[in-house]
């Protein structure tokens, strides 16, 4: 702006040229340029005007008020302003606040209010050379002032007419800062009249003493609009009324609320939502289809097309679109005849019903049309409730056709074909059929009462279960009986099947009883023949001991006899295709699959497995066969097989085998014992008869041991039995015998062995010791002991009150050789044998085991008296 004062051509003002201007004009210029108000200087008698900027939005849209009259400008409130002015050229300062004017701004008169300052400026004279106007419009200031007056006066006239309650609350919290009541600050005359209480008796008092059952729920809702600072709507219940509520916060725990009584609203929310949702359950769930629609017609009046508001899902679900919002033609191409009578009942008001075929879904439809608003003349909108009738239109059409058919097939049929009267049971209705199992003419038997003439026909032991099939039937249920009839024409007995329906009217109710009779003679003979038949096959199969099982191709079962449950606790079911698997031996399992795929080349299958026995998860042999059961045509429809079982077979081939292998080895082992027996025997200086009764002595032993070594496969032998064998064998003195030890069972090579020392003490104790002399006796003891964690056999022989044998031999035979040296080797044990004054003394003690036979093949041999190879 101060430029604009600079290039003013001030020489056309009262002021004339700036170069003339006065010191104190140029100061207080500069004063009014340079200040942060909005300021102007009037100067001279001519009131010319300098502003500063913040000046200029005073003006407005005034003109150029720079160098201009100060009263010039502000000419339509001179009146005003004026006398004010006049006063600062007097010398005296003045202020106004809020100073209502009038001024032209912006093109109009408009209402302003200004708070200013008239400050005389003086001359260095004296005199007063003009003023300097300081203003601030207020304007916005007074007129929210005013507002504000207002805005009370209508709020007072409001918070007093007002139909809602009003109230504003303070929430009072506990120590934890939660919010536990409500304190009532102000209310208005509505809040009396919606609660019941007054105004004087609720304000400054706490919400539970006014309200002692006020639900909590009001407390908590206000302190989170407190807390939020959000308004917030809630409806609630105080009592029996509902009421809206609009909490609005007003700083700290202060709210103000807005209450109106909703309770009619909300009741009849209720029944809208009830109406509506009883309409839109029968809406969506109605079976019949339901539609709104406009029928919309051309200039002529003629109903061309139907666009359809609303349509349910049924009338989808049978048109096969929801029709809501689309026009009948876009959706296919019907017949002429839907418009004409959609077109009709929009105009004339006047329902209609009938059934017409749709072709585009080939649905025969029964509707019922009627007008929206039968009221409204200008509407031309219907509503229509139709069904689906097609599988009834086709059902009707259906049933002709089946009269007919049952008529000629009646007429042609050798069934009886019957209807009776479902009171009376009098038949009404008999077919040519009738005559020829029954052999009565139908005409005849349908006269007088044919329900008795009937129950005659039945043998009697048949006729309750005749009365009771009809009864049944008259009830309402299909049923088919048996029974039989004696024939009045031959005196025959006739089987009869009757298989009768219930002929219903259109409540439902049973007015006519319909049925077919069939001789089923022939069936019956036959039916009896084939059960005795699977009778005896039954038990055929359910007493052999095989398992009997029934198969299709490639070895999938499809029936299992009770003995195959019984043994592998599989059930039917478990054993069908390849379930039968399971129960084999896992190793088993490919061969028996193998061997299915070659049954039909090889025509049939023969399979050797191994099946688990339930009873004891143990594996059993089973030889499994089966046959091809083929058709007239030579078709194999079936396999039928069984599994025999082989086990105890298998085994005693087995044992067989071992048996002969173990024979083969005795026998060439026990001869080549034999000799050596033989060889050693003719080496001592024995007479002939000595050496035979040697040797017969020798062999009669081995052969007693081998005895009790064959009872059994694997036997053993007791100790004790076998020294007493050997002692009776020799014709010894119980009374000069003593025997002492625990049972010991022997294994087969320790029994052979032990056998032949024992032969050999016996021998010479019976020729030279002990058993040899009334005044001696014999002592053999035993037992069982731990050495090195084996478990040892150690065994005396002791002989006392023998004298000097003298004709005892002095070399060592047989007997020592075979204690001393054979019981070491072949036993891996220790043998002693002393001939001392009193009698012979043998100390034996070897390892027990179950060590093989010596006469087996793998037994150990030696050069002694153990067994000698073959040469």
């Amino acid at each position: 702006m101060a430029s604009r004062v600079r290039e003013h051509d001030w020489a056309k003002t009262p002021l004339g040229p700036t170069e003339n201007w006065s010191p104190e004009l140029k100061a207080a210029t500069t004063l009014v340029l340079e200040s942060g108000f909005p300021a102007a200087l009037i100067w001279g008698e001519g009131l010319v005007t300098i502003y500063n900027d913040g000046f200029a939005p005073i003006l407005g849209d005034k003109p150029d008020a720079l160098g201009r009259s100060f009263a010039d400008i502000w000419a339509e409130a001179w009146d005003e302003i004026g006398p004010l002015a006049r006063k600062a050229y007097a010398g005296e300062a003045t202020y106004i606040q809020d100073f209502p004017l009038v001024i032209e701004r912006f093109g109009r008169p408009e209402q302003a209010y200004f708070t200013f300052s008239y400050s005389p400026v003086r001359c260095a004279d004296g005199r007063v050379g003009g003023m300097i106007d300081i203003v601030t419009e207020t304007s916005a200031g007074v007129e929210a002032r005013i507002a504000l007056e207002h805005s009370e006066a209508k709020y007072r006239s409001l918070f007093e007419s007002m139909g809602q309650g009003y109230c504003e609350l303070e929430l009072i919290r506990d120590r934890q800062g939660r919010a536990i009541d409500q304190l009532y600050l102000e209310f208005n005359p509505a809040f009396e009249r919606l609660f019941g209480i007054a105004v004087g008796e609720a304000k400054g008092r706490r919400a539970s003493d006014i309200f002692p059952d006020l639900d909590a729920d009001w407390t908590q809702a206000f302190d989170r609009v407190a807390r939020s600072g959000r308004a917030d709507r809630v409806e609630h219940t105080v009592g029996d009324r509902w009421f809206e509520v609009f909490a609005y916060a007003r700083g700290g725990d202060r709210v103000t609320v807005l209450y109106e009584d909703v309770t009619e609203r909300k009741r009849a929310e209720v029944a809208v939502r009830e109406s509506e949702e009883r309409y839109r359950t029968m809406f969506e769930t109605m079976d019949e289809g339901y539609l709104i629609a406009d029928v919309l017609f051309d200039e002529t009046g003629k109903a061309v097309d139907i666009e359809y508001i609303t349509a349910n899902p049924a009338s989808a679900r049978m048109v096969g679109v929801d029709l809501t919002g689309k026009r009948l033609r876009d959706v296919a191409d019907y017949e002429e005849y839907w418009y004409e009578i959609w077109g009709r009942v929009a105009l004339t008001g006047q329902p209609e019903h009938l059934e017409r075929y749709a072709s585009p879904e080939g649905i025969w439809y029964d509707f019922h049309v009627y007008k929206f608003e039968p009221d409204n003349t200008q509407s031309r909108r219907v509503a229509v409730l139709f069904s689906d009738v097609t599988r009834r239109r086709l059902a009707e059409e259906a049933l002709r056709e089946s009269e007919t058919r049952l008529r000629k097939f009646g007429e042609a049929s050798q069934d009886a074909l019957w209807i009776r009267d479902a009171e009376t049971f009098q038949r009404e209705y008999l077919t040519p059929g009738f005559s020829v199992i029954h052999g009565l003419d139908p005409e005849l038997a349908l006269q007088g009462d044919n329900m008795a003439n009937w129950l005659d026909l039945i043998v009697a032991e048949d006729r309750p279960e005749a009365i009771r099939h009809i009864r049944q039937v008259a009830e309402g249920k299909l049923s088919t009986s048996e029974y039989r009839i004696r024939r009045q024409s031959d005196g025959q007995i006739r089987w009869l099947q009757d298989t009768s329906f219930p002929i219903q009217d259109a409540a439902g109710r049973t007015v006519r009883i319909g049925g077919i009779g069939r001789d089923i003679t022939v069936l019956k003979h036959t039916e009896a023949a084939l059960a005795a038949a699977e009778q005896w096959q039954r038990t055929l199969v359910e007493g052999i001991p095989q398992l009997v099982w029934r198969a299709v191709d490639g070895g999938e079962w499809t029936w299992a006899s009770p003995q195959w449950g019984e043994f592998t606790a599989q059930t039917g079911s478990e054993s069908h295709g390849w379930g039968w698997l399971e129960p084999l031996h896992p190793e088993d399992r490919k061969a028996a699959q193998k061997a299915w795929s070659q049954a039909l080349e090889r025509g049939g299958l023969d399979v050797e497995c191994r099946i688990r026995q339930a009873e004891d998860g143990g594996y059993r042999w089973f030889r499994t066969r089966a046959s091809p059961v083929r058709n007239s045509e030579g078709e194999i429809i079936e396999w039928l097989g069984t599994s025999t079982e082989i086990d105890e077979l298998r085994r005693l081939k087995d044992l067989q085998k071992t048996l002969l292998a173990e024979l083969q080895h005795r026998v060439r082992n026990i001869l080549a014992v034999i000799r050596s027996m033989v060889r050693r025997s003719s080496k001592a200086e024995l007479s002939l008869d000595d050496y035979v009764q040697h040797l017969d002595g020798r062999l009669n032993t081995l052969a007693r041991t081998q005895v009790l070594l064959t009872r059994a496969v694997g036997a053993r032998v007791d100790l004790e039995d076998l020294i007493r064998d050997e002692l009776l064998a020799q014709a010894a003195d119980d009374d000069r015998l003593a025997l002492a030890g625990q049972e010991v069972p022997l294994g087969p090579k320790a029994a052979e062995v032990l056998s032949l020392a024992i032969h050999e003490l016996t021998t010479n104790a019976v020729k030279y010791g002990a058993l040899s002399s009334s005044s001696a006796t014999l002592t053999v003891s035993w037992h069982v002991e731990d050495r090195q964690g084996s478990r040892w056999l150690s065994l005396t022989w002791s002989e006392q009150g023998v004298g000097v044998a003298s004709a005892a031999p002095r070399r060592e035979g047989f007997g020592t050789e075979l204690i001393t040296r054979r019981i070491p080797y072949d036993l891996k044990g220790e043998g002693l044998l002393e001939m001392r004054p009193g009698g012979a003394l043998c100390r034996l003690a070897f390892p027990l085991t179950n060590d093989a036979s010596i006469l087996q093949t793998d037994a150990h041999s030696s050069g002694g008296v153990g067994v000698e190879r073959d040469e």
